[in-house]
């Protein structure tokens, strides 16, 4: 932060980070709850011809499933521009199976990247959830494309010895701003071993779409939340962590494809 006040005066010096690798990985997280497995994730991710395609199978299991039973398909189309920015194009949310109720979420964007169409399928009542207007939504991003961008711009900002990264998210429901904190390097065990890592802290700043129940337990705190990348050109994110009142939930990587 000392570099950002002194900026007046001179450019900031940089940080040794290796530049950024593309995030083409094959990936499966098991999710735990007090060391108890309640779920796993797959993440795919490809970059090919200047966009990213992103898609995220998300499944609950065992105890999980007496308090939440969730099976989502989550697909994302990202351009990439010649500076490295991304421009989401396409965020699709799904349950896996036909006969679940969720909602279906669709949502579309213009060639800047503001968001154009909204479908969800079943909408919420407005008077339960207010709705977001597309109008406020135009600069946010679906959280896949959300994450490629917070992942950049935490690595663009260490180099600059700058801690936090923002970036507002939409999912077609909630408006929120999204902050990670890098905290420290740390060791993580994951893949079965012992991995050097960044360690992040993940905040969130609700802003328009939330209903008064989720504004009360926001009010009432929201649980500390890790976020661990690795510690080399590639950024992986290898672990997250969740300080809730019943006990820690963890998504620990254990197996990858990565090139």
């Amino acid at each position: 932060m000392l570099f950002l006040l002194a900026g007046l005066i001179a450019q900031p010096a940089q940080a040794e980070v290796p530049p950024l690798a593309p995030m083409t990985i094959k990936a499966k997280y098991i999710v735990d709850w007090n060391g108890i497995t309640i779920g796993r994730i797959n993440f795919t991710s490809e970059e090919l011809a200047g966009r990213y395609h992103m898609m995220l199978d998300t499944k609950t299991s065992g105890v999980a499933r007496i308090f939440s039973s969730e099976a989502t398909i989550a697909t994302a189309e990202v351009i990439i521009t010649d500076d490295g920015k991304y421009i989401p194009q396409r965020f699709e949310s799904r349950p896996i199976h036909d006969d679940d109720t969720r909602p279906r979420t669709v949502l579309t964007y213009d060639e800047a990247g503001k968001l154009k169409t909204r479908e969800r399928n079943p909408d919420d009542d407005p008077a339960w959830r207010p709705p977001v207007t597309l109008e406020r939504a135009a600069g946010s991003m679906d959280p896949a494309s959300a994450g490629l961008a917070m992942r950049r711009l935490i690595h663009d900002h260490m180099a600059q010895e700058i801690r936090e990264s923002t970036v507002r998210t939409y999912e077609g429901a909630r408006l929120a701003d999204m902050t990670v904190k890098v905290i420290s390097r740390a060791h993580v065990d994951y893949m079965n071993e012992y991995h050097d890592a960044i360690n992040t802290v993940v905040t969130r700043a609700p802003l328009e779409g939330y209903t008064p129940k989720e504004k009360k337990k926001f009010e009432e705190g929201d649980p500390t939340i890790h976020l661990y990348f690795s510690a080399d050109a590639k950024m992986l994110p290898v672990k997250a962590t969740v300080d809730a009142p019943f006990g820690e939930i963890s998504a620990t990587l254990v197996e990858i494809n990565s090139n």
